[in-house]
């Protein structure tokens, strides 16, 4: 690419992920404007938009504003937005079928989170979700199945919760920070 020269779109949204990803505002800055001109049609680009006002990078925090470019990455089937949109949400049921949509959608994150709240009730159910979020590559989520393993909540056929916090490891999680 000449000096001058517009960034293509996608290495406008790998260089603001990478910079949100370290929490570099001023390469944010840098690219702010062509990430928001590509938001009003990229999926990835309207995340990242709401990524920026919801964490207050490069950009004032901004609940309101997160929630705009939220909703308009949802609108184009991004899971992680709608992930997000979930957490933001204070109605219940319209929260528990956001994580639905997420999660059926590929977000490891909602498959977690779903499994999380099922573990009061259900080991058995966390554990679905937890398996469905572990194959996704959520390290935490096969951490989760590793605890219950261990507590007795779940069945031996499950297999030993040792091989559990060692795909979790592999998936780059230290499983032993998180105590159940």
């Amino acid at each position: 690419m000449a000096q001058g020269e517009p960034a293509a779109p996608a290495e406008v949204i790998a260089a603001v992920a990478g910079a949100l990803a370290r929490g570099d505002s001023a390469a944010v800055e840098a690219h702010r404007a062509e990430l928001l001109r590509l938001a009003v049609s990229d999926a990835e680009a309207a995340f990242l938009a709401g990524e920026l006002h919801a964490r207050g990078v490069a950009v004032p925090r901004d609940r309101v504003r997160a929630e705009f470019w939220y909703q308009g990455a949802e609108a184009m089937g991004h899971a992680e937005a709608t992930f997000e949109l979930a957490l933001l949400d204070t109605d219940p049921a319209r929260r528990a079928a956001r994580l639905q949509t997420a999660a059926a959608g590929g977000s490891h994150r909602a498959m977690l989170k779903l499994g999380d709240e099922a573990r009061a009730t259900s080991a058995e159910a966390a554990a679905d979700w937890y398996r469905q979020a572990a194959a996704a590559g959520n390290g935490r989520a096969a951490a989760s199945i590793g605890r219950l393993l261990e507590a007795g909540r779940l069945p031996a056929s499950e297999g030993p919760a040792t091989r559990w916090f060692v795909r979790a490891e592999a998936l780059d999680c230290p499983w032993w920070e998180f105590p159940e």
